[in-house]
């Protein structure tokens, strides 16, 4: 699975899976950033803050956790 986050909003980040847009995303609420699935009720309750500017670590924990969540 090759993952790719990119710039969609102020304070809100898209994960796109194989080159294409998904509808998983990455919000900053109060300075915490947390992985969902918009419209349902998957959600990563983990603070991806320490990663978020670390490209090659936030991609391969958003592939562990898609993967284990589908």
């Amino acid at each position: 699975m090759n993952i790719k986050v990119v710039q969609s909003g102020q304070g809100l980040l898209s994960v796109m899976i194989n080159n294409q847009f998904s509808d998983w995303k990455i919000a900053n609420r109060s300075g915490v950033w947390n992985l969902y699935k918009a419209e349902t009720d998957l959600k990563w309750d983990h603070n991806l803050a320490a990663v978020i500017h670390k490209p090659d670590q936030l991609n391969k924990l958003i592939a562990e956790f898609i993967e284990s969540a589908e």
